[in-house]
């Protein structure tokens, strides 16, 4: 598990993205993997349909694409008036590494700014036995099983501190393990607490793990038994493992103004399935390599695939259409979020992302004038994209190189000829855009 302490990131100048390794994979071996699905690479993708599959796949390899349409960044500097054009993205979450990074750090902004309380918080990480996790390829018990850990969380609290308690927990689901092998597991960012009848909030950190971890083991295989998934004999035989399967690791404590390290963590609940950094890809040899830290386990650090077992692997974890893999409960729930308000006990513990946003509603409904409430949200949700890669990079992408004015997106260009005539002039000026193929407009390189 990484280092959740701030990251620093050594500044420099922004050059638009070009396809990403992941892309080219799918570009030049997804009709290939899609010829042999049926045959040999059914049991790896079972329960995630083809269509489903190729739908994703369509916008991965055009994520990034100049081709398919760009938008037109120019400085407002008069006497300068340098300019760039940037691609659009797939939106692909489940499939685009790119897209998935930018819908991760969102997720670390949100959680922060929004939704956990200036409280103690621990993650709990709730994984299961080998000979239960092939049950996840079922849609519905994504769902099912949060709720199940959920119940387990409560029951604690409530042993400690009587029936009407409040607490709060965002659960995340994640199927990927080591080498993007299927493991299903769940991270579980908790309050670490409990706010009582009267508004009394209770620290109360969960020592006993190896108790919780028994009464984890119990719930899940009386839930297998009870919806029928598994027989009394199976069962009988799970709960007799010396060594179960069933493990709870809660070694992370996150701190109530530990803000940085919430939003890391939270980040990487939401991550992709595997790190671009640790893949090679030998086009000719139709082979990916993908390193990884030594593993005691599968003892190894490195594992070699064939480029269509890469894309199975990788597949397996494409979630089903609208199936929602985060999840708040308690106090977090949307519900309760919305009652935050009338809770004063909850409110003055808010974070500082909701209590500005409620000031603020708080002085607009105060004004007949709300024309400068209006300017400030609109300012708000100035481009994502921008304040996304300064946020990673360290880089302003509408920050003049040249002069240093502010630039800002003039025109986006969808007609084909117009994108293809310009893409042929950046060419001959010797600016090409990264991942431009010069065959493909028709030039010689």
């Amino acid at each position: 598990m990484p280092d959740f302490k701030a990251r620093t990131l050594q500044r420099g100048t922004y050059v638009p993205r070009g396809p990403n390794v992941i892309t080219t994979i799918f570009k030049n071996h997804f009709e290939d993997f899609k010829d042999n699905y049926q045959s040999k690479l059914e049991d790896t993708s079972a329960d995630y349909r083809l269509e489903h599959i190729a739908k994703q796949v369509e916008g991965l390899v055009v994520c990034g694409d100049y081709t398919r349409g760009m938008a037109r960044i120019q400085c407002t500097n008069s006497e300068c008036k340098h300019q760039y054009f940037r691609p659009f993205s797939c939106k692909k979450f489940g499939i685009c590494p790119s897209c998935a990074q930018k819908r991760a750090i969102l997720f670390g902004e949100h959680v922060v700014n929004d939704v956990l309380l200036k409280l103690p918080h621990r993650q709990f990480v709730f994984t299961f036995p080998k000979m239960l996790r092939v049950y996840f390829k079922n849609n519905k018990l994504f769902a099912e099983m949060a709720q199940v850990i959920n119940s387990i969380i409560l029951d604690y609290y409530k042993a400690l501190k009587g029936k009407n308690i409040k607490t709060a927990c965002v659960m995340a689901y994640q199927s990927f393990g080591e080498f993007a092998r299927f493991n299903p597991h769940y991270h579980t960012l908790l309050m670490e607490g409990c706010f009582d009848e009267h508004g009394k909030f209770h620290y109360i950190p969960i020592k006993n793990i190896k108790h919780m971890t028994e009464y984890f083991r119990k719930r899940i295989i009386q839930y297998f038994l009870k919806t029928e998934r598994i027989n009394q004999d199976l069962a009988r035989n799970l709960l007799s493992w010396k060594h179960s399967g069933f493990s709870i690791d809660n070694s992370v404590l996150l701190y109530p103004h530990d803000d940085k390290a919430k939003e890391a963590l939270a980040q990487y609940m939401a991550r992709y399935s595997v790190s671009l950094g640790k893949i090679v890809y030998e086009p000719v040899k139709g082979k990916i390599l993908l390193h990884t830290k030594y593993n005691k386990y599968f003892k190894e650090n490195l594992k070699v695939f064939k480029a269509e077992e890469f894309i199975a692997q990788l597949t397996q974890h494409v979630p089903p259409p609208r199936m929602r893999v985060i999840r708040y409960y308690g106090l977090y729930s949307s519900r309760s979020r919305q009652k935050w308000k009338e809770w004063n006990y909850v409110s003055q513990h808010a974070p500082d992302g909701w209590k500005n946003v409620h000031q603020e509603n708080d002085a607009a409904d105060e004004k007949d004038d709300i024309t400068e409430n209006e300017t400030t949200v609109a300012f708000s949700g100035k481009s994502t994209w921008a304040r996304l890669i300064a946020k990673v990079y360290e880089v302003d992408p509408l920050a003049c190189t040249r002069c240093g004015g502010e630039m800002k997106v003039v025109a986006v260009i969808m007609d084909y000829v117009e994108v293809e005539k310009i893409l042929r002039h950046l060419v001959k000026a010797g600016k090409s855009p990264p991942g431009v193929c010069v065959d493909e407009l028709g030039m010689v390189s």
